[in-house]
Formats: structure tokens, sequence, C-alpha cells
């Protein structure tokens, strides 16, 4: 499912416009975005919890080509489902 295929069944099932759809959605990711920026857990009860981890810059061999690759440090998102969400899932 892409972006345009989850606004518009967001649409559908909440009966709302797609440009609010839209809107909220963008709204949702910005606060997503800056919080986890900050390396802030996210938790949203009954779907599960978002985690930034910073990772640290590494230097790395390429099997390939045997050169060395310096890789900048970046903020690592892990999501972990509720057991709610979970449940859903598998029935």
């Amino acid at each position: 499912m892409n972006n345009k295929q989850l606004i518009k069944e967001l649409s559908k099932r909440l009966n709302r416009d797609e440009k609010d759809v839209n809107s909220l959605l963008n709204g949702f990711t910005n606060v997503l975005k800056d919080s986890l920026s900050n390396l802030d857990i996210i938790a949203i009860p009954g779907f599960g919890e978002f985690e930034a981890l910073r990772k640290e810059e590494y230097i790395s061999v390429d099997d390939a080509t045997g050169k060395k690759v310096l890789y900048p440090p970046c903020i690592e998102v892990n999501f972990n489902a509720s057991s709610l969400l979970k449940k859903k899932m598998i029935d």
C-alpha cells in the first residue's frame, strides 16, 4: 500500500475528505519525526511504541571491493507492536 492508497482508505473509513486525512497524516508524521529526532519514545496505546536509537559512525570493509567505507552517525527507529495489535493481526 502506498501513501495515496493509505489516504484513500483512511478517508473512506473515517468518512472524511482526502485533503483532511492527508493533512492529519502529514501532521502525525511531522510529530513523529520531531520527537524521534530528539531520541524520545512515542507510545501509542493499542498500537505500539516507536523508539529512536543513535547509531555512532563506524568503518566497514566492502566485501566486494575491499575498500573501507565510513558510515556517518544516524538515528535508527525501532517499532515494537503492542500485544493488542499483535493479537488483532493474528486473528
